[in-house]
Order: structure tokens, then sequence, then C-alpha cells
């Protein structure tokens, strides 16, 4: 039986990013990545649709079976589907200069892969 997220990701014809994390203070990067999350896409007008799914409501109490699905090993975690394929994740949304760097590279990913679309 296909879910609402299958759905939801194979019928659009704009590319998708699916934000899987907590919302609960024992995940710091999760906390963060909620904020990020938001800031980047939902006030930056990207032509793309968006969607969060809270995996539990602690790092103890999680959806693996969901998290085992979508092969995804660490949260936080964006996915990014075009076409209704996964084409990347981005893992950990921390203010290290690591993350940072990482999330500069993911952005211009992203924005070469809309300006395709």
């Amino acid at each position: 039986m296909e879910s609402a997220l299958e759905r939801f990701v194979q019928t659009s014809e704009q590319p998708v990013l699916i934000h899987f994390t907590i919302k609960d203070q024992s995940c710091p990067p999760c906390v963060t990545s909620n904020l990020w999350f938001e800031e980047m896409f939902y006030n930056h007008g990207y032509n793309i649709r968006t969607g969060q799914i809270v995996v539990g409501r602690s790092l103890r109490e999680t959806d693996n079976e969901l998290l085992d699905k979508y092969k995804l090993d660490k949260l936080p975690a964006i996915i990014f589907f075009k076409g209704g394929k996964r084409e990347g994740v981005l893992y950990g949304c921390g203010e290290s200069e690591i993350d940072l760097q990482l999330k500069k590279q993911w952005m211009e990913k992203l924005d070469k892969a809309l300006s395709k679309w």
C-alpha cells in the first residue's frame, strides 16, 4: 500500500524536499535543522514542495521502520526527490564550520538542480 509520503513525492511536478526530524531538545542538531529548514525553504521562494516528518518524540523513541525504509542512519536528514526519485540527502544541520560548509555545498547543488527544472 502506498503511503501519503510516497504519493506526495511521486505525484509532484516540482522537486520535493522532505525533512526527517524529532521535536525534542535531546537532539540539538534536530532543533537547529527545524529552524534552518523553515528559513531556507519556506521563506526563500524556491519552486519546490516541502514536507516535514517527525519520526519520534526523542532519539530513543524513533520510528526505525520509517528510517530503514528511506535508508536514513542519522537525524536530522533532508531528502531531495526529483521526478519521484531520491536525488540526495543532507545529514545534520549543526552550526559547526563543517556543517555550514556542507549546507552551502548542498544549497549550491539544489540551486543547480532547480535551474534545470
